[in-house]
């Protein structure tokens, strides 16, 4: 192991790039917060380049394994492929480094991850990060793609020396899919960088509908894809908008746009629904909008549900398959309607508005996913250390759902 006497032990985190992906700028975070508490840090990426470069911590060393042999046309043609292309390098690493811990995210890189392991006969401690339902990739459910990802899974993911899971209702789809010993499964909510989120909500919008005063802003954030069914939350606010004067903001960019506008159009109010794309910084927006709205008809987690209950946004979310409930406490924090429901969303939406929300009882939950409490449960699984506030809601046997702050070992 690469490591001196004094010195904490070395760990190594693999990702696919630098992009600004979810899980890849959740791993930095990470890699981040372990550099700051004295350990070596190693993120190991499969191309290297892009925009989460620059936010690497001084402690943190960047090493590409991307070789001449991925730039062969069949190769860099699919992430998977570039991924497993990888395999020989991360083994020359992990023999020559001998990390103390290893941890990878993402499906294919969780492949590679395991299979560099394997060849490389290394004694390093794998953990493997799963960010979304193994039984439900995006968009992908019933299809071939899906029913040999889930192969692939049970395959390599059993070699695994632990899992972790970004949520509880991932962690119990993961055992449901895998032969896997329940107590190496450990679910820790993603880190929220809380002390950025404060400074960004402090800064100006430059929206009109959120810089001077007016009708209510109902305000939701994501890309305009399947997975976020913007469509069920532009037909609730139609309903809405029959009941009172209100607006409705969505900040993300995607393929599902022309749809959108085409339904936004067909249901008259162009007036009061604006979709001004991708912003850089929607804390500012959270902290102005009357309530936030995730309509998702799945979730590996929800960050930006956090994200704007740190911002003291009372909040409304369809009741998907993982992380929103857990959040909401069960929908103690925040109104849970069923996926796919206009009405029931017009409703809350409309009931919400109409209370006087406890921006405090907010701002405190979200305090349970910050990144220094975050980052040492990490650790504890990392560096295989006895987990002593395990929180009460752990999960001792399937079935049960739990509302634990930030982790518990399944």
């Amino acid at each position: 192991m690469s490591t001196t006497r004094n010195q904490a032990p070395r760990i190594a985190l693999f990702i696919a790039d630098l992009e600004g992906g979810g899980a890849q700028r959740k791993m930095v975070t990470l890699a981040n917060a372990f550099a700051e508490r004295g350990h070596p840090v190693d993120l190991v990426v499969v191309d290297d380049g892009g925009i989460l470069t620059n936010e690497l911590a001084a402690g943190v060393r960047l090493l590409p394994l991307k070789g001449w042999w991925s730039q062969a046309k069949w190769i860099d043609a699919k992430k998977r492929r570039r991924a497993l292309a990888c395999v020989p390098k991360l083994a020359q690493y992990l023999r020559r480094e001998r990390p103390a811990a290893l941890m990878s995210t993402s499906h294919s890189v969780n492949v590679a991850a395991v299979a560099a392991t394997r060849l490389a006969r290394s004694t390093t401690r794998l953990v493997l990060r799963i960010d979304s339902q193994l039984s439900r990739a995006p968009e992908l459910s019933g299809t071939r793609t899906q029913n040999r990802r889930l192969r692939r899974a049970q395959r390599f993911f059993t070699n695994a020396d632990h899992i972790i899971a970004i949520s509880h209702g991932v962690a119990e789809d993961l055992l449901a899919q895998l032969d896997y010993p329940r107590e190496r499964v450990t679910a820790i909510h993603n880190p929220i960088p809380l002390a950025q989120l404060e400074k960004d909500a402090r800064q100006p919008h430059p929206h009109p509908w959120l810089a001077s005063p007016g009708p209510p802003v109902v305000l939701s954030v994501g890309r305009l894809v399947k997975q976020k069914d913007f469509g069920t939350l532009v037909r609730a606010f139609a309903r809405v908008r029959r009941s009172i004067d209100a607006r409705l903001l969505i900040l993300g960019e995607g393929t599902e746009r022309a749809g959108l506008e085409a339904m936004i159009r067909e249901l008259d109010i162009e007036r009061d629904v604006d979709l001004p794309g991708f912003d850089r910084n929607p804390a500012a927006a959270m902290a102005r909008a009357n309530v936030f709205v995730l309509c998702s008809a799945w979730e590996g987690f929800g960050n930006v549900i956090v994200e704007a209950m740190a911002c003291g946004c009372a909040v409304v979310s369809t009741d998907c398959n993982s992380g929103p409930r857990e959040i909401l406490k069960d929908g103690r924090l925040g109104s849970l309607v069923p996926v796919g429901d206009d009405e029931a969303l017009a409703a809350s939406i409309i009931t919400t508005l109409g209370q006087s929300s406890s921006s405090a009882s907010l701002v405190e939950r979200a305090g349970d996913f910050a990144v220094d409490r975050i980052a040492e449960r990490y650790l504890d699984v990392l560096l295989d250390r006895p987990r002593v506030d395990r929180c009460a809601g752990q999960l001792p046997s399937s079935g049960a759902r739990s509302v634990c702050s930030a982790t518990s070992s399944l």
